[in-house]
């Protein structure tokens, strides 16, 4: 019996012991997988070689201290997306960089010194006038590493200087008596419609594709043949097409191609069209600003788009009744029309500027201090870059111009542009050219005459301020 508790005994602590040796190899596993687990998530951190924040400074270049910079981690590109004014240099700069825990040494590579490599210190200078490549390298043995290409974007072009080149030297192969191009859709394309009146007095239309500007080609023309037609002060209004007659009356199309006599009840006799006003906060329709005649007394006139015309005061004497320049455009909730030099009816020539938002009632823009261009006809006017920009003209000499006179307070007060928006040399001086903008920003400037007697010319210019080329950010 006693032998049979002493087996019993001996069996209970040898199930204990096992039973302690179970639980201690239990912990003991879990410690091991716990201490495993923690290798891995050190060791992710230990591979993290991803620059974090980069910055360049030097007290010597304007503006380098408050530049920000991209870092493109997909691609490892870093970069300014605002470019630096042009001239700027950025030869001997210090770098601060910033990386993520687990990042070791940096070592660079300045394209500027060529095939030189050397571990990066925020003491030393480094030569950033090209690219410099970052190679961050990791903290657990250099194991793994990641590299950026780090560069400064410069403008190359003066942003406010502007540029022009000449896009074709001959458009038709021939010159004309007289010239008109607009822009138009025709067939559901952008395209630029280009009227002319020829030696023998009689009128073609051209059309060419907006993005190309080279070849030109003819289509069929009705309606046009009365010599008094002012090819000059051809208007789109509306969904239509105006054309006055020096004599008395209206010309309209619908598509450009084809035109008739145009009347309405009530319609004042109109010897000159001044433009389109369009719509606004102010003026709900779309104005056809016009110029009346009646038993020899000049009158203002607009007609909106149901054809009910309005008559307006009686037109001043200094009033520009021809060869003046006109541009329509929106400004602060207001649409206006404005034009500017020309010859007033006892052909006197002006150097005024006028201005209308409803069509019908003008006023007459001037300075004080006579802060104006002078007097011109031919002019070429255009409400760009926010402000009003007169180009070019014929002088009371008969003296072709190419000067550029700006207005930033919508035609109140002019001053000559300097040199960084002018006409280049190579730039004929001349007046009466067609002027257009396109979606691109850019100002074009067809054809034109040297004199108000001159053949036209057959070339076209182009030309945009160098800012407003620039991707918006």
């Amino acid at each position: 019996m006693f032998l049979l508790l002493c087996l019993y005994t001996q069996q209970l602590y040898t199930m204990k012991n096992r039973i302690i040796l179970f639980l201690l190899t239990g912990i003991c596993g879990l410690s091991l997988v716990s201490c495993l687990s923690g290798d891995e998530y050190d060791y992710t951190q230990l591979t993290d070689c991803q620059i974090s924040a980069f910055t360049l400074t030097n007290d010597s270049v304007p503006g380098l201290n408050d530049v920000r910079f991209t870092i493109d981690q997909i691609n490892g590109y870093i970069y300014n997306i605002d470019s630096m004014p042009v001239g700027t240099e950025i030869k001997n700069v210090l770098c601060q960089v910033s990386v993520n825990a687990g990042a070791g040494s940096i070592e660079i590579s300045p394209e500027a010194l060529g095939d030189t490599t050397y571990y990066w210190n925020s003491t030393d200078s480094i030569d950033f006038s090209k690219p410099v490549r970052f190679t961050v390298n990791s903290a657990y043995n250099n194991s793994s590493s990641k590299s950026y290409l780090a560069w400064v974007n410069i403008h190359t072009v003066v942003p406010d200087s502007m540029q022009w080149n000449q896009v074709t030297q001959e458009m038709l192969g021939e010159s004309s008596l007289e010239q008109k191009v607009i822009p138009y859709t025709y067939n559901d394309e952008k395209v630029y419609f280009q009227y002319i009146k020829n030696s023998s007095n009689q009128f073609e239309l051209y059309y060419s594709t907006a993005d190309d500007l080279q070849y030109w080609e003819e289509l069929p023309l009705t309606g046009l043949s009365d010599i008094n037609i002012n090819l000059y002060q051809l208007t789109a209004c509306g969904d239509y097409l105006y054309l006055p007659n020096r004599n008395g009356g209206v010309l309209r199309s619908e598509n450009g191609l084809d035109w008739e006599a145009y009347s309405t009840p009530e319609m004042p006799n109109i010897v000159g069209i001044f433009g389109m006003v369009n719509s606004s906060a102010t003026q709900p329709d779309i104005m056809l600003s016009a110029l009346a005649l009646s038993n020899g007394i000049y009158s203002f006139a607009a007609m909106d788009t149901s054809g009910q015309w309005i008559l307006g005061e009686e037109v001043p004497e200094s009033f520009p009744i021809n060869d003046f320049a006109s541009a329509n455009y929106e400004n602060v909730n207001h649409a206006y029309l404005n034009i500017a030099g020309g010859t007033s009816a006892a052909k006197l020539l002006q150097n005024s500027c006028w201005a209308t938002t409803d069509g019908y009632s003008w006023v007459q823009l001037s300075s004080e201090n006579g802060m104006n261009f002078s007097s011109r006809e031919g002019a070429m006017l255009a409400f760009y870059d926010n402000k009003l920009m007169l180009i070019g003209g014929i002088d009371s000499n008969g003296r072709a111009l190419k000067d550029i006179y700006l207005s930033t307070d919508r035609g109140l007060t002019w001053a000559v542009s300097d040199t960084m928006v002018v006409m280049p040399e190579n730039f004929a001086a001349r007046g009466y050219s067609s002027i257009c903008m396109d979606d691109e920003k850019y100002i074009l400037l067809f054809g034109g005459k040297t004199s108000s007697s001159a053949r036209t010319m057959d070339d076209i210019w182009k030309g945009r301020i160098n800012r407003l080329g620039f991707d918006e950010e």
